[in-house]
């Protein structure tokens, strides 16, 4: 016999069990010996059919054995097989049958059938039955492989045969993909990795059948579109051809596929480490077409996905970028909130990424009309800043030019950021320098934002010291608690919600937390153990979430964690070494002196100090001005700092001797004072000398009134005959320069006015009051201008002009003041000099809110209009809406519509009624609604009934018809009732009187607007205006019967207009006054 002979002789046919499967384990024995070189095929041809017979065999022993013999046999004959087509599907079904033992580790034939796998798995014969039809089967074969629970090692024999079945088949069957794809597993996962290739042409077909016939069941779609994500997720090879259909989804007309492909693309493109955008430009350049989707929800998830694309891949910012800036500004507030948040969490991975377009454009965002993108924008730009202020520096300023919004939500976000990320929690040496860096490079506008700031802080601090005490009171008075937590609550966006949470804040009746509160306040606490209390007050609010939102904004109002004492000390080392930033910490400290005085009292005997060493004068004296007015027996008894001040207030500049006449003062040294009143008799026209004095009488008359008017009438005498009354200088031909850049007598000029007027407010004195409030009129009527010669240069004028209006409102807030003189100040609301205008009504807007003024002059506001800054005309907008109950008080209508008739510009000419239409529209805006449009209606209705005490003209009527006719308008644009208003309404006796019955409804008849033909030349846009001077000469008779009428109807003065963006520097604070 030869070798490759089988040498198997038993009949495996008509035998007992036991002896068939010896029988059967010989024969095994036998063809695994033997190999496939020079095999003798036909020494198998009574065994092959025996072997075959045995496929349908009972016993299961003798079927395990049986196959693992056939499976040998087979390898022996491969690629051919002794076998027909039918028995070779037999064959297959045993083989299917017998490896489902590979799921019991504990059968009995276990290892048979591991031995089964091998040898099928080691050579290739499973390509046989690759060509049978028999795909149901190799399918149920696959699905029993991938399901299987089993070893390693037996996986992989298993991955083996799916591969070689993949191979090996001229079709795969569609339920095989089907289940390959929806059954992805470790070994599912490997398959497909290594048969990507062939695979990937079906798995398009799979998909694209499936995509196309589920159009319309959603749910099925969704399903496609997990199942994709999750092959991308395992084995994106597969998915190669794809993506192109996913991208003609994003160009479909329904809404919701769109979605889902541009979901499904999202995942894919922000994969990290994947270069799918490299190697599919075309669909991302589709997929970022819907961020122009007209669906938000599609650009909202875009956005979200582009921020997860660029966060990964940084490289991809220089293409995504002018995306971002678009998202920034789209229609919809949800799209813009992500895209900032987006821009905010991007900046702070990587920070040279984002370039200044987006910076703006987010500083842009602060000022959106949706409360949530606001939000984001603003505290995203600190947290930019506190990360990266050195190439960030413009952010404090967008930051702080934000509270000229008026809205107290963006405020409390404003001063956390300014708490948490501006100012942050660094030792005092670092923080004191970040303090005086940001404020060196905040512009006017966001230092007077800062200053007020303070001033809020300041404030609001004493408030709520106030409300602690009387908590800590062993008998709390209800009412007073009350009162005062109604006060609080006025300024935060909801007063409900904010009274409720401070009166569950009383009920925790905490004494310790209250004490730590009160000492996180006081100025004698230092920075660290401020630090300290902050986060103990923290930790004990989280526990009551109800108290914690509203405390938490007093917190950050009251707590001082930005100025402390151990700031000012910094401050003053800073002044002290002479470095770059001492100019701005010398502002700085000045500007804190004022709203935190408290702060001063441990510095003043520093002070007096540096002021005997001549450190730093001008600021340091006035830090201890300021100090000493609240804490005067502070102020250390030394013969040596009296004399350095007497000095100074003799013989010292302006700031230096004012300064030191008020230190003197307050702190009751009457015979320096004594001394300081001599200047009087020594006032020449010595402009030079003659500023100092004038600055030290100045305080005198305010500080020390009752020993300044021992001398009262000289020096109102030598300011108005030999100050006021008299040019011998001219000044810069300029229509506006800074008070520190006039020349000595135009200085002399305007603090003249100041002390004419500054004793008037401590002791009233009817009879001079007259005096100078007529002088004080003449000033404003003639343009600033006081000599027949016109001599006094427009810089000078303005400047008088200015100072004249703001002292008219100082004794409006004791003496009262004629209407019509009233209205003469709506001339410097709409002065041709910008600085006029925005230092006046800053003044007037400050006086209304702490409610200093008479109602009346609020209406004065509403003739900014017109105004053509855009900065100051929002700042006055925002002011009105804060204050709109005071404006919605019904009487201010009847005031706001005389105030119209008396305006000077105000004629018949229809250009100049579509200007007075801006007025009535700029005042319905911000105080109309729904509630009290009725009241409106029927006021301008009622003052048909009255005549104007003032003038006898029509202006009254035709004013009051333009109103009927807006609120109309008004009324039919927001779908409003007009009903007739139940109640009657007095008129103010100082601005009408009545006419009789038949007058009034014959005047009521009558159509004012339709005799001067009013109609057709509505509706364009008045051109925004200021007020002009003219030119042409008017004889002298005309002048003085116009000013013996006090200008009843006022000519206008300047059609120039200049803006000069920087505050006036004036040597009396408003401290000053109060």
């Amino acid at each position: 016999m030869k070798s490759n002979d089988l040498d198997f002789h038993e009949s495996l046919q008509n035998t007992t069990t036991t002896i068939l499967c010896n029988r059967l384990k010989t024969l095994r024995g036998k063809l695994r010996e033997m190999n496939q070189h020079d095999l003798n095929k036909d020494s198998f041809k009574k065994v092959i059919p025996q072997l075959h017979n045995l496929v349908g065999h009972r016993d299961k022993y003798v079927k395990i054995l049986a196959s693992c013999c056939i499976a040998d046999l087979l390898g022996l004959f491969a690629p051919d097989a002794p076998f027909t087509n039918s028995q070779l599907k037999q064959i297959f079904q045993l083989y299917y049958r017998q490896l489902k033992i590979l799921g019991d580790p504990n059968h009995d034939h276990f290892s048979l059938a591991f031995e089964l796998l091998e040898t099928i798995s080691n050579t290739d014969q499973i390509v046989l039955f690759c060509h049978l039809d028999q795909d149901d089967l190799i399918t149920s074969l696959a699905s029993d492989f991938i399901e299987l629970k089993a070893s390693s090692t037996v996986q992989v024999h298993l991955r083996t045969i799916l591969q070689l079945i993949i191979e090996s088949l001229n079709t795969i069957p569609d339920s095989f993909i089907d289940l390959l794809l929806n059954n992805m597993n470790k070994m599912t996962i490997e398959l497909c990795d290594l048969c990507s290739d062939k695979l990937q042409r079906y798995v398009v077909l799979y998909f694209s059948n499936r995509l196309v016939s589920n159009i319309d069941e959603l749910n099925e779609l969704k399903k496609l579109h997990e199942l994709i994500l999750k092959i991308f997720e395992n084995c994106p090879k597969l998915l190669l051809n794809v993506v192109p259909l996913l991208e003609e989804e994003l160009k479909v007309e329904n809404q919701t596929i769109r979605q889902i492909a541009c979901t499904c693309l999202g995942v894919m493109f922000s994969q990290k480490g994947n270069r799918w955008i490299e190697f599919y430009p075309h669909v991302w350049k589709s997929w970022c077409e819907r961020r122009h989707d007209k669906i938000a929800v599609i650009r909202l998830e875009w956005v979200e996905y582009l921020g997860t694309i660029i966060k990964l891949d940084p490289s991809t910012v220089g293409i995504a970028e002018q995306y971002l800036v678009e998202k920034l500004a789209d229609p919809d507030h949800k799209v813009r909130s992500c895209a900032i948040k987006v821009c905010g969490e991007i900046s702070i991975m990587h920070l040279d990424l984002l370039s200044n377009s987006i910076i703006k454009e987010m500083g842009t965002r602060c000022r959106d009309k949706n409360q949530l993108c606001r939000q984001e924008a603003i505290v995203a730009l600190a947290k930019l800043f506190n990360l990266h202020s050195s190439r960030y520096p413009e952010v404090p300023t967008t930051l702080l030019n934000l509270l000229y919004l008026g809205d107290e939500e963006v405020n409390i976000v404003v001063e956390k950021c300014l708490v948490d990320y501006i100012f942050p929690k660094d030792e005092v040496p670092a923080k004191t320098k970040r303090l005086v860096e940001v404020y060196s490079k905040l512009d006017d506008r966001a230092k007077n934002a800062f200053h007020s700031v303070l001033s809020k802080m300041n404030g609001t601090s004493k408030n709520f010291g106030t409300l602690l005490e009387k908590c800590l009171d062993k008998q709390r008075d209800e009412e007073i608690l009350e009162k005062i937590i109604d006060f609080l609550c006025q300024r935060l966006p909801d007063p409900k919600k904010a009274n409720e949470a401070f009166k569950k804040f009383l009920n925790l009746k905490d004494r310790r937390l209250y004490q730590i509160m009160q000492k996180s306040m006081s100025p004698k606490s230092d920075y660290q153990d401020i630090l300290k209390y902050k986060k103990d007050v923290k930790l004990t609010l989280e526990k009551h979430p109800a108290v914690n939102d509203v405390l938490s904004i007093y917190v950050n109002r009251t707590f001082l964690v930005i100025i402390n004492k151990n700031i000012i000390e910094g401050l003053l080392q800073i002044i002290q070494s002479k470095s770059e930033l001492s100019d701005s910490a010398e502002l700085l400290i000045r500007n804190i002196s004022k709203f935190y005085p408290d702060l001063y009292k441990t510095q003043i005997s520093n002070f007096c100090t540096m002021i005997q060493d001549g450190i730093n004068l001008d600021e340091t004296i006035q830090a201890l001005a300021h100090g000493v007015k609240v804490f005067p027996d502070e102020f250390p008894k030394s013969p040596e700092i009296v004399q350095v001040l007497l000095h100074l207030a003799l013989s010292g500049d302006l700031l230096c001797s004012q300064n030191a006449t008020v230190i003197l003062s307050k702190c009751g040294y009457d015979n320096e004072c004594k001394q300081i009143l001599q200047l009087a008799d020594s006032l020449t026209t010595d402009y030079e000398d003659l500023v100092p004095k004038l600055g030290s009488l100045l305080a005198l008359s305010l500080h020390n009134t009752a020993l300044y008017n021992q001398k009262n009438q000289e020096i109102m005498r030598f300011i108005i005959t030999q100050v006021l009354m008299k040019n011998h200088t001219r000044d810069s031909e300029q229509d506006w320069v800074e008070f520190n850049e006039l020349n000595n007598e135009s200085k002399s000029k305007v603090l003249g006015i100041k002390i004419l007027v500054k004793p008037l407010l401590v002791e009233k004195n009817e009879q001079i009051a007259q005096s100078v409030v007529k002088l004080l009129k003449t000033i404003i009527l003639n343009d600033g201008e006081l000599l027949k010669d016109e001599s006094t240069s427009p810089a000078t004028k303005s400047h008088l002009r200015l100072v004249a209006g703001k002292s008219l409102l100082k004794l409006a807030q004791q003496y009262s003041i004629d209407v019509l003189d009233i209205h003469l100040l709506g001339y410097l609301v709409q002065d041709s000099i910008y600085n006029v205008r925005n230092l006046f009504v800053a003044k007037l807007c400050k006086y209304i809110a702490c409610k200093k003024l008479p109602s009346k002059y609020v209406n004065l506001l509403l003739l900014s209009a017109v105004e053509p800054d855009a900065e100051l005309l929002d700042k006055v907008r925002s002011f009105i809406i804060r204050s709109s109950k005071e404006f919605q008080k019904e009487q201010h209508f009847a005031h706001f519509v005389h105030l119209l008739a008396h305006h000077p510009d105000f004629s018949l000419e229809h250009k100049d009624l579509q200007q007075f239409e801006s007025y009535i529209k700029f005042y319905l805006e911000a105080v109309c609604n729904q509630e009290n449009i009725s009241l409106l209606y029927y006021i301008s209705l009622q003052l048909k009934t009255i005549q104007d005490r003032h003038g006898k003209s029509s202006n009254l009527y035709i004013v009051s018809e333009l109103c009927q006719l807006i609120i109309r308008e008004d009324a039919a644009e927001h779908n409003w009732l007009l009903t007739t208003y139940p109640d009657k309404i007095g008129i103010s006796r100082e601005l009408f009187e009545k006419l009789d019955h038949n007058e009034a409804t014959e005047n009521s008849k009558k159509i004012y607007l339709e005799e001067i033909g009013y109609s057709s030349t509505r509706g364009k846009k008045p051109k925004q205006v200021v007020r002009k001077r003219e030119k042409d000469d008017e004889d002298k008779e005309n002048k003085k019967k116009r000013k013996e009428k006090e200008m009843q109807t006022p000519t206008r003065k300047s059609t120039r207009q200049r803006k000069v963006i920087s505050p006036m520097v004036e040597v009396d604070s408003d401290e000053d006054f109060q």
